[in-house]
């Protein structure tokens, strides 16, 4: 910090000495103030390089979005990024990251798209380090932006973004194969599915917990090297020993984070260590976390975390704590529908059949419905999709047709089994 202060220093002696700063002075001084978050320095240095006519130098402007990112000004970073008349792939990058270093995860991810579509710009190492960042703290993974893609089925994105990482000499790690198989299993898509098998086998990739592990390392070796991890490091951590069940770990990790790091943690990093714990069996753990989660405003924003914890006691059949938080919930006037569905399945588990009718009643009367289970297979390249009580196929009446047929002729050969054993 004494070295970014005195680099300012120097910066208001060069000016007191009558010497003009050029392109490449501002750079290295919007630098040291965005560190040091010298705001009204910031500011002053702003309207100097505006009127001195830098404004527009691209490595003066992209210098200027960084300070503002280091501020957390964003509304400033967006300014400097519309107001920009010749947008490189490096403006680009910088409003992403920008967009990522101060949470705005979803802005990111939609600048990102936007990038792709307008600016003719293929992304490159930094843009897609940003964009996986983005998505692993959206999504709580690891699995980044090919896992995005899969988790809206769309397959041929995600199969052309693994293409454009292998054309960039990145080497897919088993995080990145098992989702692009896990795409493909959901869609029935098998011919792309048998390739990426195949890729897997001839690069003899191992998909096991030594990925999560050598996360853990590569943590390890920052430390050692001096270099201070961020709230996004701590959510790759985090979810590194969710995947291994390192409970004590993720605690020591999570606690680090305020104690050593002094970075305090948001949702994402919560909805971790509630995760890993409830996975663990330790629920009442997980629910003091949640109830003593600071700064929360909005009720809805922790309904993840409770979704979870309720998965959590459907996993271990503990009703007793599943009630509560129902209770809890209620008194707060949740309406989510995955929260009452998953009671009632719960509840179901139990055996508790009025409790589930209850449940069901209430879903009725508050007008929230379950969305309609979904199945989808791939015939000739095609994939087709079709939901429970959906009639919209356009093969439908000759499905059905065929159903009926089928099972007439299973009928019938039960009934000749019948009358061959008596």
């Amino acid at each position: 910090m004494g070295n970014l202060r005195r680099c300012v220093s120097l910066f208001v002696r060069l000016r007191e000495d009558g010497l003009s700063p050029d392109n490449f002075t501002f750079p290295f001084v919007l630098k040291a103030i965005g560190c040091s978050k010298m705001v009204l320095e910031g500011k002053k240095i702003h309207g100097l390089i505006v009127k001195t006519g830098f404004e527009f130098v691209s490595f003066v402007r992209n210098s200027l979005m960084d300070m503002y990112t280091e501020m957390g000004d964003v509304e400033t970073l967006r300014f400097l990024f519309e107001e920009n008349p010749e947008r490189d792939l490096v403006c680009w990058n910088f409003l992403v990251s920008g967009y990522v270093r101060c949470g705005k995860f979803e802005d990111a991810l939609v600048i990102y798209r936007k990038m792709r579509e307008e600016s003719g710009f293929k992304p490159d190492e930094a843009t897609l380090v940003s964009t996986l960042s983005a998505c692993a703290a959206l999504r709580n993974l690891e699995l980044a932006m090919i896992n995005g893609y899969v988790q809206f089925n769309q397959i041929d994105e995600a199969l052309s973004l693994f293409n454009e990482m292998q054309t960039r000499g990145l080497k897919p790690d088993g995080f990145t194969v098992v989702a692009l198989l896990t795409g493909c299993a959901q869609l029935g898509a098998l011919e792309q599915g048998r390739w990426i098998h195949g890729y897997i086998e001839d690069h003899n990739i191992r998909m096991d917990a030594v990925v999560d592990n050598k996360a853990l390392e590569l943590f390890s070796e920052m430390k050692l090297a001096g270099v201070k991890p961020d709230d996004i490091t701590f959510i790759g951590v985090l979810s590194a020993c969710n995947h291994a069940h390192m409970v004590d770990e993720g605690r020591s990790y999570f606690e680090s984070m305020k104690t050593i790091y002094q970075i305090e943690p948001k949702l994402e990093h919560y909805g971790c260590l509630v995760d890993l714990l409830g996975r663990a069996g330790k629920i009442s753990e997980a629910e003091d976390i949640v109830e003593k989660i600071p700064n929360i405003d909005n009720v809805d924003d922790l309904l993840p975390l409770w979704g979870s914890l309720l998965g959590a006691c459907k996993i271990h059949g503990n009703v007793e704590t599943s009630e509560r938080i129902a209770k809890r919930l209620s008194a707060k006037e949740s309406n989510s529908s995955g929260i009452l569905t998953l009671l009632a399945n719960i509840y179901a588990a139990a055996e508790r059949w009025e409790d589930v009718n209850r449940v069901r009643r209430k879903m009725k009367s508050l007008g929230v419905q379950k969305l309609p289970g979904c199945s989808s297979i791939e015939l000739n390249g095609v994939v087709h999709e079709f939901h429970v009580g959906g009639s919209s196929h356009p093969e439908i009446s000759n499905i059905y047709s065929l159903l009926n047929d089928m099972s007439r002729v299973m009928f019938s050969s039960e009934e000749n089994l019948r009358s061959i054993k008596t």
